[in-house]
């Protein structure tokens, strides 16, 4: 379309519209948008508006003492249900590293986890969540949750590293002294418990878990080079021995146990042990949530790594099956995006897409891209071959067995098409933002009557008011209105796009 033709319909569409406060929700608003701009220049202009309205509203979010304390935010800001009236540990530390460049939010999260070493809870250290008011929550909930200790090592080490090239010693954050409450009690925790069952992310299945390992393993990591600048005996001293042997453990523990060659892709959870659900299949965002959070060197697992990419490609492929608003993105030329959700089988709601999901496909794919332009190659094998064919629109050139390096048309076109279905994510949760510029937790995954599952009831129920005879092509929110962690992500994966243009633009590619 011209752009004369463009600036016609969109006049029209204006006109129909009206300049009614409506307006600013209207999806013609969107249309309009896509009219005069690429999918690459409608998603800049949204971040880049985005971006300092995330931020500014997480500062005064986190800063805030109204219904809470400083210096750590409930799950969600808006939440007519109360369905996230609480702390929870592992959502504020993930949250957390968006803010930590603000000293006086640095200064209060430390306090508050410093402070809940002393609190007498019924999860112990792996207790999932606190009163807003700081206190501690000691009513029946999924505990433990033992990803919460490894964020919260990974947020302390980072900021007692920071202080201390202001001159704080380490030692004011790590004290070899256990009678002393420090950092070192997560690391003691950790290294104890990881072989332990515990919660999921979601907080619904007990077992081990891919995403609560690798943000364990990270965490010793992390935290066992920091002890080797505290510990006496350095970093060969029993307890950073000790961190680094467990660390090296759970590495073990998930490569012989997450990678399944039958299913096709990274296992989830392994050693089912109770809780709420038990999944037909261990196909869990989760898993890539988990790569997102860590930055191990060298990591468990590369974001270029074969079964990362089968991993994605199933949570693709699934997603796209079972939600009838992607319905809209099945052609090739889409390049196989669609609105993920955390687990195929979840009934939360209705079991829809949730933006944090969404945001964090996007964000692996530009992660992928920035490492995929520095290692310089590309090969297609039979366990990654499906991430291919859904990246490469069906090309039967990306066939395993083949490889390119990176001064060859193929390897620029992957890295071309890498771009733009990291766009395609963030396209989705761009054309589902609310009228106030911030999302729902989730999106509604549509609904055709007959349909049938688990997921139904509830999606009746919340989505159309009851009313089952009623067809849904979905898109509109659900959920928690404001969930802070959807803001942490956007700005996480904005500044993974951020890098990864940067770096193609300084390479050529």
């Amino acid at each position: 379309m011209k752009a004369r033709a463009r600036i016609a319909l969109c006049g029209i569409i204006l006109v129909v519209v009206g300049a009614s406060p409506a307006y600013a929700a209207n999806p013609f608003k969107k249309y309009c948008t896509s009219l005069f701009f690429t999918p690459r220049e409608a998603v800049s202009k949204w971040g880049r508006e985005k971006i300092g309205q995330a931020k500014a509203w997480m500062d005064k979010i986190f800063l805030s003492t109204e219904g809470k304390i400083k210096g750590a935010t409930k799950a969600a800001a808006i939440d007519p249900r109360g369905e996230y009236d609480g702390l929870w540990v592992r959502d504020n530390a993930i949250n957390a590293k968006e803010v930590m460049d603000n000293p006086e939010i640095a200064d209060a999260y430390i306090d508050w986890v410093r402070g809940n070493l002393k609190k007498h809870t019924l999860g112990g250290l792996g207790e999932p969540k606190f009163n807003s008011d700081g206190s501690p929550f000691n009513k029946p909930w999924g505990r433990p949750q033992n990803d919460g200790p490894g964020y919260v090592i990974l947020r302390w080490t980072e900021y007692a590293e920071k202080k201390a090239k202001e001159g704080v010693s380490l030692a004011a954050h790590y004290d070899s002294n256990l009678d002393n409450a420090s950092l070192k009690w997560y690391l003691e925790y950790v290294s104890h418990h990881w072989n332990d069952a515990s919660f999921d992310l979601w907080e619904e299945e007990m077992g081990q878990h891919l995403h609560t390992m690798i943000v364990m393993q990270d965490g010793l990591e992390k935290g066992a080079a920091l002890a080797a600048k505290v510990e006496p005996g350095g970093a060969n001293s029993p307890a950073v021995l000790w961190y680094r042997q467990q660390a090296a453990e759970i590495r073990r523990t998930i490569l012989e146990n997450a990678w399944d060659p039958d299913r096709g892709y990274l296992r989830s959870t392994w050693r089912h042990d109770g809780g709420f659900v038990h999944k037909q299949e261990p196909l869990d965002i989760g898993a890539i949530l988990g790569l997102l959070h860590t930055t191990t060197n060298p990591p468990v697992y590369r974001f270029g790594d074969e079964k990362v990419m089968a991993t994605m490609a199933a949570l693709e492929a699934k997603f796209s099956e079972i939600y009838r608003l992607n319905e809209q993105w099945s052609d090739l030329r889409y390049r196989g995006i669609a609105a993920l959700g955390r687990y195929p089988e979840d009934v939360f709601h209705g079991g829809n897409p949730w933006v944090i999901a969404t945001q964090g496909a996007a964000e692996y794919y530009f992660k992928l891209g920035e490492e995929l332009l520095g290692t310089g190659k590309i090969e297609i094998t039979e366990v990654n071959e499906k991430f291919f064919k859904r990246l490469m629109n069906g090309n039967p050139d990306f066939r395993a067995g083949r490889s390119f390096d990176k001064d060859s048309k193929a390897f620029k076109d992957v890295i071309s098409a890498i771009e733009e279905k990291g766009d395609g994510f963030l396209s989705i949760v761009r054309t589902s933002t609310k009228a106030d510029g911030f999302h729902a937790e989730q999106i509604a995954r549509g609904y055709r009557p007959g349909d049938q599952g688990p997921w139904v009831e509830n999606y009746v129920k919340e989505a159309l008011g009851g009313d089952a005879n009623r067809s849904d092509a979905g898109g509109q929110w659900l959920g928690a209105q404001l969930l802070v962690w959807n803001e942490a992500s956007f700005r996480s994966t904005w500044r993974a796009r951020t890098e990864f243009l940067a770096k193609r633009r300084r390479l050529g590619r």
